[in-house]
């Protein structure tokens, strides 16, 4: 079993949802150290107190303590005061604080079967956050969280936010203890089912999403066969320009080409009649002289037919250059076609794998869409095979029932059978007990006649003391009978749990001292006495301030309180702390009788574990709330305060019920003049309890002093005042 129990903010640890021994270890985690005090031993199980405040960063904090102790919170409150509206700051404290990872470290939290009580309705959000970012919170099967319905505090989370918060990591809301309604708590399970489905509907919805992003690539590729198909048209706009310029340059060099031929021809006329005027001019040598006018018009006419053809054949040269440069243009656009085909063929090419990658994109969006409501279909098979294990898990739980009632027929039985061993084994020892026990009487013998001289001296002493302390008894009664206007309070023999020396004391103490309350742990005659004498001592202050309007106003106004039954504002209030309903009706019948009871206020307080050091814990009266009262209203004032320490009851005789009186009331009250009346007949156990108080004045820096009222030192008067 390695499950764990956090709590986070338990206060005393009152209405624990939880069973501590169903668990493996349990941490308490509680920034007020008076409040871890009242635990201890409590629970059973392995339980760790920690006195630390638990946040998110874990830094140090001022802590407001408000009159109602258990909404103390390290935030201001808001909704709150609507609740509370008489809650008032009492204290602001800096605590110790701890993170929540440090937290979880020191507990040593592992696996998922643990447990988690948030009991901070001000920074409920800020740590269920945190564990869900920091996915802590998988480390918790069971969550139990205490808000208010509305905003309680600042920057608080109310229980609905809250509920969506554990929602979205797949815990339920399985129960809501309203034993508070204004702040219930609330428990949350983890359901794994519910779990897996999101797991799987995540899933989905990744595959949706590649789905869309699929979706997305198949329009971009068509956005990019549709931009290639226009570069195509346009290669082919192209193309077809350069075989229209390549028509109009063809066109072009078949007119040169023509020209070149008609020159040719016009060349080879000449050359034609060059040769016939050479044959004339032969003919005609004879005529030449006659005919030399005509020659040399002949001759200028042949020098301008030489430079026309001149000029011919440089316009021959001419087209043949263009004609070169042409056929070279002619050869760089048929490159250039032949280029553009090949580009041609590259794009078809390019659009055939991108339309053969289309159609694979799309026949994996189908296949996944398969796998998808595959998945759906295994879902569907493994609720089915869910609800067949719980059906067998069921089987065996019944099978493991009835194994575990043959298990308890046969432990009877092996224990039956062990005592019938114990007895065999009994009556062998038997004879040799006889022996020894024979040889012991001997020894007894022995011994008897100087034990029988002893116990005479002894019983002799204790008729002495028994004497004298029967004269002083009855000397006190007489004087006490002589102060108490109610003669009929005490008598000798009357089962008071005082003496009458110690009565007579504290009447003294109380008529020389004007004392603001009177506290008394154990009522009985000693209440009676004690407000006799309060009720003579406010008739006397009335009697003699008759004279006085002031005074006499005054005076007026306390009896009419005291009337009325309001003391909390008046000196001289007694409160009396009772553990035994049978006493407490007792006293109250003597306070009747005696027409006192405005005087008193008797309080049923049955005994609880209170600690009082840091690993031990006693029975002491349950009186934290009436003494919280008193301290809030004494605040502000300077007050003298007497404490009758007069019990608990307890079996057997100790200081430790003692120690937890002074204790507490310091807790309280420490701030005031306390005078603390104790009476112990112990001369050993008296000197430890004025040990064990003075060692807890001395740790609270408290002025100490005691005096022995009494000869034999048994009535004692101990006064702790503030330095």
């Amino acid at each position: 079993m390695n499950k764990k129990l956090l709590w986070l903010g338990c206060g005393e640890a009152n209405n624990l949802p939880e069973k501590t021994q169903d668990y493996e270890h349990c941490y308490f985690f509680e920034a007020r150290q008076e409040a871890l005090n009242n635990i201890s031993g409590k629970f059973e199980g392995s339980v760790e107190l920690v006195n630390a405040a638990v946040s998110e960063s874990g830094v140090s904090n001022n802590l407001e303590i408000y009159s109602y102790e258990e909404l103390s919170s390290l935030k201001m409150p808001t909704g709150l005061k609507t609740l509370f509206p008489g809650l008032v700051a009492e204290e602001t404290r800096e605590v110790v604080g701890i993170s929540l990872s440090d937290c979880l470290s020191l507990c040593e939290v592992s696996g998922r079967d643990n447990t988690l009580i948030i009991d901070l309705p001000c920074i409920a959000g800020e740590i269920i956050a945190s564990l869900i970012h920091t996915r802590a919170i998988e480390l918790f099967s069971c969550i139990y969280v205490s808000s208010g319905i509305e905003t309680l505090y600042e920057g608080a989370k109310t229980a609905s936010e809250l509920e969506l918060l554990l929602n979205n990591v797949y815990f339920e809301l399985n129960s809501k203890n309203t034993d508070d309604p204004d702040i219930p708590l609330f428990k949350y399970i983890y359901d794994e089912r519910l779990a897996n489905l999101g797991t799987v509907s995540a899933q989905l919805e990744i595959a949706k999403e590649q789905a869309e992003e699929l979706k997305r690539t198949v329009v971009e590729l068509e956005a990019q066969l549709a931009s290639q198909d226009s570069e195509i048209d346009q290669y082919h706009t192209r193309s077809k320009e350069y075989e229209t310029e390549l028509t109009a340059k063809a066109h072009s060099l078949e007119e040169s080409n023509q020209k070149a031929e008609q020159l040719s021809s016009d060349n080879e006329k000449l050359r034609i009649q060059l040769q016939e005027s050479e044959s004339s001019i032969d003919k005609f040598t004879i005529e030449v002289k006659t005919l030399n006018s005509t020659i040399s018009s002949l001759k200028a006419k042949l020098e301008t037919s030489n430079i026309e053809i001149e000029s011919l054949r440089s316009q021959l040269e001419t087209s043949n250059s263009e004609t070169k440069s042409l056929s070279v243009k002619l050869a760089a656009s048929n490159n250039e076609i032949e280029s553009l085909a090949l580009q041609l063929n590259t794009s078809e090419n390019e659009i055939e794998k991108l339309g053969a990658a289309l159609k694979v994109s799309v026949e994996e969006v189908s296949q996944r869409n398969d796998s998808a409501e595959k998945h759906i279909l295994k879902i569907k098979g493994l609720e089915d095979a869910l609800k067949k294990s719980q059906d067998k898990c069921d089987e065996v739980y019944s099978w493991l029932a009835s194994r575990k009632k043959q298990v308890e027929v046969l432990e009877s039985e092996i224990n039956s059978l062990k005592q019938e061993r114990e007895i065999l084994l009994a009556t062998r020892e038997t004879q040799k007990s006889v022996k020894e026990l024979e040889a012991k009487i001997d020894a007894l013998f022995k011994t008897q006649s100087d034990e029988s001289v002893e116990i005479a001296n002894a019983l002799g002493r204790h008729i002495t003391k028994s004497e004298t302390n029967t004269r002083k008894e009855l000397l006190a009664l007489n004087k006490l009978q002589d102060v108490l206007h109610n003669k009929e309070l005490i008598t000798y023999g009357s089962g008071k749990s005082l003496s009458s020396e110690s009565l007579l004391f504290l009447t003294s103490l109380i008529r020389l001292k004007n004392y603001d309350v009177i506290i008394e742990f154990g009522s009985g005659t000693s209440t009676a006495v004690m407000a006799d004498v309060v009720a003579s001592k406010i008739m006397k202050n009335k009697t003699l301030n008759l004279g006085d309007d002031s005074k006499r106003l005054r005076n007026q106004d306390k009896l009419a309180e005291i009337e009325s039954g309001d003391f909390r504002s008046l000196p001289n209030y007694i409160v009396s702390f009772e553990q035994s309903e049978t006493f407490l009706a007792n006293t109250l019948n003597l306070l009747e009788n005696a027409n006192l009871t405005q005087f008193v206020d008797l309080c049923l307080s049955p005994l609880i574990d209170k600690k009082y050091s840091s690993v031990d814990s006693t029975l002491f009266y349950d009186c934290e709330d009436k003494l919280r009262e008193i301290k809030r209203i004494l605040d502000g004032r300077s007050a003298n305060i007497l404490v009758i320490v007069n019990g608990p009851i307890s079996k057997s005789s100790s200081a430790d019920g003692r120690g937890v009186a002074h204790s507490s009331i310091l807790d309280k009250l420490s701030m005031h003049a306390v005078d603390f009346f104790l009476e112990e007949n112990n001369a050993e156990l008296r000197q430890k309890v004025i040990a064990s108080w003075q060692t807890e004045a001395e740790r609270r820096a408290l002025s100490y002093n005691f005096e022995q009222l009494s000869d034999d030192g048994e009535s004692l008067l101990v006064k702790s005042r503030p330095l």
